[in-house]
C-alpha cells in the first residue's frame, strides 16, 4: 500500500498495529484524537487508534502518561510530520523519545506537567519549525536545547517557572519568527540572547521579573515588530535600545518602574504604532519625545494621564481622550 493516502480506522476496537504496518505509508499523523489536519482534506476526521498513531500506547493508562514503560514511543512511526500531546498528563520524557521521528515538523507538549527536559529532547528533529512545551511546571532550559534545530521558526516556552536564559538557547536558530517566554520567573535577558535571530519578529516576555535590559540586546533584530515587556520590574530604558530595530510597530513597557523616557528612545521607529507606557513612575515625558513616530495610533501623553486620572477616581473625561486599544487600562500583555 505504498499509494495510500488517507486511512479510516475510527469507531472500532483495534488494540494494536504492527509498526511495521505504517512504514511505507507517507500519511501524515496525529497522536491526538479527533484532530484535523489542514495539509489533508478539512472535513476529515483524523482519529487514529484514539491517539496511538502506532498502537504502541497502552489504552487503559492515562492518555500517553508518564512514559513509564519502555514500549510507549513513537520511535518506530518514522514518517510523523505533526505529534499533538498537548493536556496528556505527561511529567516526564525519555532523552531519545522523538529520535526517530526524523520528519517531524510540529511537536506540541503543552498544558501537561513536565518539570525536567533533555538537551537531547529533539536534538535529532532537524526538520521542526514549530516547537510548543507552554503551560508547564519547567524550570530550566538546557543551553544546548534548540542548537540542532535549525529549521524552528516558532518556540512556545511560556506558563512555566523558568528562571535563568543561556545566551546559546537560540544561537543557532537563525529563522527564528517568533519566540514566547511570557509569565515565566526570568530576571534577566543576555545581551546575546536573541543576538543571531535575525528574523525575529515576536518577542514575548511579559509577566516576568526582568528588573533591567542591557543596549544592546535588540540590536540585530531589524525585523522585530512586536515586543512585549509589560508586567516585569524594569526600571531604565537605555536610550539607544530600540535604535535598530526600525519596524518595530507594537512596543509595550506598562505596568514595570521606569522612572524616565530619553528624548531620543524612540527617534528610528517610524512604523511604531502602538505604544504602552502606563502604570510605571514616568511623571515627565520630554515634549520631542515623539517627534519621529507620525504612524502612533494612540497617545501616549494620553495614556499616562488616563491611566493617572483614573486612579484618582476622576470622572467626566472628554470622549475624544478615551483610551483606544485598551491603552489606558491593564490589558493583556
Amino acid at each position: 500500500m505504498t499509494n495510500l493516502q488517507n486511512l479510516y480506522l475510527f469507531n472500532n476496537e483495534i488494540k494494536y498495529f504492527d509498526p511495521e504496518f505504517f512504514d511505507n505509508n507517507p500519511l501524515t499523523w496525529s497522536a491526538d484524537s479527533y484532530r484535523k489536519q489542514s495539509s489533508r482534506d478539512e472535513n476529515i476526521d483524523y482519529n487514529i487508534i484514539s491517539g496511538n498513531p502506532c498502537g504502541l500506547c497502552s489504552e487503559n493508562e492515562s492518555g500517553i502518561g508518564s512514559y513509564s514503560k519502555p514500549d510507549w514511543s513513537f520511535r518506530t512511526c518514522r514518517q510523523i510530520t505533526n505529534l499533538y500531546l498537548h493536556h496528556k498528563g505527561i511529567t516526564s520524557i525519555p532523552d531519545d523519545y522523538f529520535y526517530n521521528n526524523v520528519d517531524l515538523t510540529i511537536l506540541w507538549l503543552y498544558s501537561n506537567q513536565i518539570e525536567e527536559i533533555s538537551e537531547q529532547l529533539i536534538s535529532n528533529n532537524i526538520k521542526l519549525t514549530y516547537f510548543e512545551i507552554s503551560n508547564n511546571q519547567i524550570k530550566a532550559l538546557p543551553q544546548y536545547l534548540f542548537s540542532n534545530n535549525v529549521n524552528l521558526e516558532d518556540i512556545y516556552l511560556y506558563s512555566n517557572q523558568t528562571k535563568e536564559l543561556s545566551d546559546q538557547l537560540l544561537k543557532n536558530n537563525t529563522n527564528l519568527q517568533s519566540l514566547w517566554l511570557y509569565s515565566n520567573q526570568i530576571e534577566e535577558i543576555p545581551e546575546q540572547f536573541v543576538s543571531t535571530n535575525i528574523n525575529l519578529e515576536y518577542l514575548y516576555l511579559y509577566d516576568n521579573q526582568i528588573k533591567s535590559i542591557s543596549e544592546q540586546t535588540f540590536s540585530n533584530n531589524v525585523n522585530l515588530q512586536y515586543l512585549l515587556m509589560s508586567g516585569n520590574l524594569i526600571e531604565e530604558i537605555p536610550e539607544q535600545l530600540f535604535r535598530n530595530n526600525v519596524n518595530l510597530r507594537d512596543l509595550r513597557l506598562n505596568n514595570n518602574q521606569i522612572k524616565s523616557i530619553s528624548e531620543q528612545t524612540f527617534s528610528n521607529n517610524l512604523n511604531l504604532q502602538h505604544l504602552y507606557l502606563y502604570d510605571n513612575q514616568i511623571k515627565e515625558l520630554p515634549n520631542n519625545l515623539f517627534n519621529n513616530n507620525a504612524n502612533l495610533r494612540d497617545d501616549p501623553y494620553v495614556s499616562i494621564l488616563l491611566k493617572n486620572r483614573y486612579k484618582q477616581g476622576l470622572q467626566g473625561l472628554p470622549t475624544h481622550t478615551q483610551p483606544k486599544y485598551g491603552l489606558g487600562m491593564a490589558g493583556y500583555g
